[in-house]
């Protein structure tokens, strides 16, 4: 399924869900469908009289309003039926396209080299991202950023100990990679923040252990927090992975 059928298809079941003729009315006003929504042959009537293609008639307005105005989106995430049945019953896909609508997130990343484990880890933490939100995904994004970490001093020939942490792993890389020696005109200062970087990899690893997901824990990160590691977390590999 494509993105943007995703969205659909959620916007409609929250839609379906909740919504009466004057939910119908007001959404109208507010994303300039009213002319549409009130010249529809079916939509309404086949809601108050319970219909069974009411399904459908939801399905193709949304798709209707979508391709209306690209600020729709945003208009129809935010009307207040819409974003409480997601933030119910869809949290996933809710904390998914809050980030994409508010710009929070940082992209998925694919690096250029890992092991078959980050590669996989990496994947899950999206899926799990975009299905259960940030918090389940915390794990896995630590993981997939640990293996790209090993990867990328195996690839240099970078010796390290039996078992290196994550920010052991970067530390070698900064003082030993060839790719990270000129960083530009102001390469101090951007080591600077790499170095700065192993100590939030350290402090992501202990959030790992006793606030994710990775072990049962009681306390676990809340959704801002979450997606702020993740974040963090996708921005160090992107980075790195360009300048290896």
């Amino acid at each position: 399924m494509t993105e943007r059928g995703q969205q659909i298809l959620m916007l409609a079941k929250a839609i379906q869900s909740t919504f009466s003729t004057s939910e119908w009315t007001e959404i109208g006003y507010i994303t300039s469908a009213d002319e549409w929504i009130d010249s529809h042959p079916r939509l309404l009537r086949s809601l108050r009289w319970e219909d069974d293609d009411y399904k459908g008639h939801v399905l193709d307005a949304v798709k209707y309003i979508l391709n209306m105005d690209t600020d729709n989106l945003k208009k129809l995430f935010e009307y207040e039926p819409i974003s409480r049945w997601l933030k119910k019953n869809e949290r996933g896909f809710y904390d998914e396209l809050f980030a994409e609508i508010f710009n929070m997130e940082v992209p998925h990343v694919i690096p250029s080299t890992s092991t078959d484990s980050g590669f996989a880890a990496l994947a899950d933490a999206q899926a799990l991202l975009r299905e259960r939100g940030p918090t389940s995904a915390v794990d896995r994004v630590h993981t997939g950023l640990h293996a790209f970490l090993k990867a990328a001093c195996d690839r240099a020939s970078i010796k390290y100990s039996s078992d290196p942490t994550a920010n052991q792993l970067l530390k070698l890389m900064l003082e030993q990679h060839s790719s990270l020696r000129d960083l530009g005109t102001r390469t101090e200062e951007i080591r600077k923040m790499i170095r700065t970087s192993a100590s939030i990899i350290d402090a992501m690893g202990t959030l790992r252990n006793n606030a994710s997901l990775a072990h049962p824990n009681e306390e676990l990160l809340g959704h801002d927090e979450a997606l702020f590691v993740i974040n963090l977390a996708r921005s160090l590999i992107r980075y790195l992975d360009a300048k290896l």
